[in-house]
């Protein structure tokens, strides 16, 4: 990986950030011939089959003959990097004697690569390797249009093979392997796109390559160079290449120092400011000099004059600084976007430290200075716009007028300077334009919602440095000006376009954005941000989706607020993406508006990762909402009935108090199709993944949530399904009706209860056709009727609180044995059922696994909790969605 850019600042002397090394972990070396062929030349032809590779066959076939970690990891390095250099130098051949140089070259590219340190043996590739590796490549290649065409095209696919695979090791395969090979395989995919270009070929091929780039070992080391969780998760969240990544992962982040230690992987704490005990702070500690302060009553008339605002004018050294407000009109002034928690606020007063001020005037004079080469004594100091001095302080029409004409303020600003203590710590001329750009787009900075509003007004965007202020386009231009003669740069351009767009396409985008376009980077914009007072969040969305502000302002509430936007944006653009009724964050809670999300700020982690939520809002179908029933969408549904009655009279659940199963999912059976469906609730999904015990997940059933039988035991549940393509995703809904015969002319209302994911079970449905049958015969059986007998003497149905059950298997001993009865003539019809039914023992390995044979039986016991049925409405079904 040694051809990664690096970034300048790793770190104090002391407690630099190592550059990872890889080691060589092959147990032979890679033989020069065809690189879709190599695992069939080592007998893996079944689990890696030649062609176009079957991500699916490979993982079925892993999963039942796992390779050892060690093996895998000395194979994909011989195969997928030392194989895939080989590949594209064009040195693999079937035939050697056509071509007596690639065997030479297979030895070169191992004598470039392999460094042997003593008893260590490890693999570098720099800058320097790479170019004369590409320059052998090149020599090699035809002179004809069309073979390069064909050979970069196999590239391609191979490099299509790498990504799926590299995509699929354990969290216990060596991080340097792999990451080495997924940085080979993005930077080859950015050659191969920019050869296929020069070739007039198709280059939509792209992948994202730094998917689990920075494992538990990187992000240690980042907190431990002063890293905040939510900063580590937001970079994983919003980047997916491994430059963009690496830079990150290597980046020292320790001054100025922060205390990170309550802070989560959606929320930094350590920038929240509780108001009411907000610390002004001095340029240094040691400093006791007095405030300077703006009275309310010298503000309030600039304020309220309509096109006008106060600005600042400073005069004097520290000890005897003065400040005039001074009416804006034609002078030129700098506005201030600054972190709170940094100490150049004040939530009570109009009011600052002098040395604050004074250090402040000096660095908008270097703007100036710097300015078309005057200076301060030669041309009139710029004024200065900053909201802790020009805002009122006090609630009330002076503030809120402000905050309606901020718009305004950083529009008609010459600069806006960004000051924040976490830039201000580190001198940019040490540090190269990469290493600027990202040490901006991760910085404290981006991460509150009201700089982010400043930034995108602003025309002119500076940030302070510690040797000087930055002009953001100069620096950009700096970047992209060395992606022409460096591949490295070209790699995070896709990461450093989002970032831009996320500031400069609000305001000052070359053509207005669409609709669809504006929503996705609001959307993309906010996420990862926050803010201390939560109200202030619709107020920002309103600015920046040019929204009429005073008819936001006057509501108090962040319920009312947010409700009132998406109302304005729904009046203004006809309607929303129908998509947003599936999006899993908190919605409002307002009747009508209960598919709108609450906020779009910290987003939660979801089944979709936050990159493809733009498919959201590029949905085509536009949804109205209708009062009062709520969004009116048109997609197909299930409709879930409680199969209650089996003709028996017995309870619907006849093993009254045994022990159930945590809920991980539930079923139905499709009256449509004859199938099974899985249904499961998205945020268990979520939650469980994070769980690395089985002790975690032990905790969690003894809380005893059953949130989707809940919803289904209704009578009145519904599934309103995701149909866009490759989309399994459902809203578990109740209807406000009891009607059953759906119409798709007829809104149905629904109350949204649970994302979900809804998966055909297809094959593996026959399992629960077994498991129906085994069931309904246990229910038939003697043994049944005796437990039903003693539950009605000892007076308990399944309305029973569990604790009394708990109670009965702990220390009834007829009770116990009753169940254990049960038990035992489950266990016999599933010994029968695998002694009898081959299909049913094959499709119980291969989806359960052999171990599960044995307790299979407590599935069966537990089938009358998921016994549902399903009925498929119309493709066009109508919705009122809430």
């Amino acid at each position: 990986m040694e051809f990664l850019l690096l970034p300048t600042h790793r770190g104090d002397p002391e407690k630099v950030i190592q550059v990872p090394t890889t080691p060589y972990v092959c147990t032979e070396r890679y033989d020069g011939g065809s690189w879709l062929s190599y695992p069939a030349r080592n007998g893996m032809a079944e689990r890696f089959k030649e062609g176009r590779f079957d991500i699916l066959v490979y993982e079925r076939y892993e999963k039942n003959n796992p390779m050892p970690i060690k093996e895998k990891e000395s194979f994909f390095q011989t195969w997928l990097y030392f194989g895939l250099i080989a590949e594209l130098l064009g040195a693999n051949s079937k035939d050697k004697t056509r071509d007596p140089t690639a065997k030479e070259l297979i030895k070169t590219i191992y004598k470039k690569t392999v460094v042997e340190d003593g008893d260590k043996i490890s693999v570098k590739l720099d800058t320097a390797i790479l170019d004369e590796f590409l320059d052998l490549g090149r020599a090699r290649m035809s002179p004809d249009p069309q073979v390069r065409r064909e050979h970069y095209e196999h590239m391609v696919q191979c490099l299509d093979c790498v990504h799926m695979l590299i995509s699929t090791v354990p969290n216990d395969f060596n991080w340097s392997v792999k990451s080495s090979i997924a940085a080979l395989g993005e930077l080859f995919t950015i050659i191969m796109q920019t050869v296929l270009r020069a070739l007039e070929a198709p280059t939509d091929f792209s992948r994202m390559w730094g998917v689990r780039f920075l494992n538990d070992e990187a992000k240690a080391s980042m907190r431990e160079h002063g890293w905040c969780r939510s900063d580590i998760a937001r970079a994983e969240a919003k980047y997916d290449k491994v430059q963009t990544l690496y830079i990150a992962r290597m980046l020292d982040k320790s001054h100025p120092i922060r205390d990170h230690s309550q802070c989560t992987d959606a929320s930094c704490y350590a920038h929240q400011n509780n108001m009411s005990q907000y610390d002004v702070q001095h340029q240094k500690l040691s400093c006791s000099c007095t405030e300077l302060v703006m009275e309310e009553e010298s503000l309030l008339s600039m304020v309220l004059e309509e096109g006008h605002y106060p600005l600042l004018k400073f005069e004097g050294q520290m000890d005897n600084l003065s400040c005039e407000p001074v009416r804006s009109g034609s002078q030129p002034y700098v506005a201030i976007s600054h972190v709170w928690s940094d100490g150049l606020g004040n939530a009570e007063a109009n009011a600052l430290p002098k040395c604050r001020l004074y250090h402040l005037q000096k660095l908008v004079d270097a703007i100036a200075d710097a300015d078309s080469g005057t200076t301060p004594n030669k041309k009139e100091r710029y004024l200065i716009w900053l909201d802790t001095l020009c805002c009122p302080a006090k609630p009330g029409i002076g503030k809120d007028t402000s905050i309606e004409k901020m718009r305004v303020v950083y529009e008609k600003a010459k600069y806006v300077l960004v000051l924040d203590a976490g830039l201000m710590a580190y001198d940019s001329e040490s540090q190269d334009s990469s290493e600027i750009v990202f040490r901006i787009f991760t910085s404290s900075w981006m991460r509150r919602l009201w700089t982010l509003q400043e930034a995108a007004l602003a025309s002119c965007l500076f940030f302070q440095f510690a040797d000087k202020a930055v002009n953001l386009v100069d620096v950009l231009r700096r970047t992209w000006s060395k992606a022409a003669s460096s591949m490295q740069y070209v790699t995070f351009q896709p990461d450093l376009i989002r970032e831009t767009k996320g500031i400069a396409a609000f305001f000052h985008s070359p053509t207005p954005l669409e609709f669809a376009d504006s929503l996705d980077n609001l959307d993309h914009s906010l996420q990862y941000r926050g803010v201390s007072v939560p109200s202030d969040e619709p107020l920002c969305i309103a600015t920046l989706m040019s929204l009429k502000l005073e008819d936001i302002v006057e509501l108090e509430t962040q319920e009312l607020r947010m409700a009132k936007v998406w109302d304005i944006i729904m009046t203004k653009n006809g309607g929303i993406p129908s998509q947003i009724i599936f999006f899993e964050e908190e919605k409002l809670s307002q009747p009508g508006w209960r598919w709108a999300p609450k906020t779009l700020l910290n987003t939660q982690r979801g089944m979709r990762p936050l990159k493809t939520r733009v498919i959201r809002w590029n949905d085509t179908n536009i949804a109205i909402r209708e009062h009062p029933y709520g969004l009116r969408v048109k997609y197909p549904g299930v409709q879930i009935f409680v199969k209650s009655d089996y003709g028996d009279g017995k309870p619907r659940n006849p093993w009254i108090g045994a022990p159930r199963l945590g809920e991980d999912w539930i079923l139905y059976h499709s009256l449509d199709d004859g199938r099974w469906y899985k249904i499961a609730d998205t945020k268990l999904m979520v939650l469980s993944s994070s769980w690395k015990t089985d002790e975690e997940r032990r905790e969690h059933n003894k809380r005893e949530l059953f949130p989707l039988h809940e919803v289904a035991n209704t009578g009145r549940s519904v599934l309103v399904l995701n149909n866009l393509p490759g989309m399994k995703e459902a809203l578990f809904a109740e209807k406000t009706s009891d009607k059953d015969d759906l119409v798709e002319e007829e809104a149905i209302a629904v109350n949204t209860r649970l994302n979900t994911i809804v998966q055909d079970l297809g094959e593996e449905s026959y399992i629960y056709d077994v498991v129906e049958k085994l069931a309904l015969a246990v229910r038939a059986d003697e043994v049944t009727d005796k437990h039903l007998d003693l539950c009605q003497r000892l007076k308990i149905d399944e309305n029973t609180a569990s604790e009394r059950f708990k109670d009965l298997l702990a220390n009834h001993e007829e009770f116990i044995a009753s169940t254990a009865s049960v038990k035992g003539k489950v266990q016999e019809k599933l010994a029968q059922a695998v002694a009898e039914d081959e299909e049913f023992v094959r499709l119980i390995n291969k989806f359960w696994d052999e171990s599960y044979q044995r307790d299979f039986w407590v599935v069966i016991r537990n089938f009358f909790h998921h016994d549902y049925v399903g009925k498929r409405t119309g493709e066009q079904q109508q919705w009122w969605i809430d």
